[in-house]
């Protein structure tokens, strides 16, 4: 398990990508399976976003991949496992504190 496979690859990972992404209105920069490494799509994706909404990309990137990094490390250690659906809310719930605790350009 390489961590371009887990945190972009896996089909975990690319369904928790394209349902946030869908939601934030980025579906057309979601990881597609042509993307094999993280760097290579966060940078070719960022480019095709406007200036004034990267820093919110970029932010989005990071919180995903340590939402999933989260989950892999309660799979392996806890042995608990939740659903795509499940860890979406989680990272939605992670934007919202951001917000409350003046997170404000995200």
């Amino acid at each position: 398990e390489t961590s371009d496979h887990l945190l972009l690859c896996c089909p975990f990972s690319r369904g928790l990508w394209f349902q946030l992404f869908h939601r934030l209105g980025w579906s057309s920069i979601s990881p597609s399976i042509q993307d094999q490494w993280l760097v290579a799509w966060w940078t070719q994706a960022r480019k095709r976003i406007h200036k004034e909404e990267r820093r919110c990309f970029d932010t989005m990137v990071i919180l995903v991949r340590w939402m999933i990094w989260k989950e892999r490390n309660n799979r392996t250690f806890d042995r608990t496992t939740r659903t795509l659906q499940e860890v979406l809310v989680r990272v939605v719930d992670e934007i919202v504190a951001w917000f409350r605790t003046g997170f404000s350009k995200l």
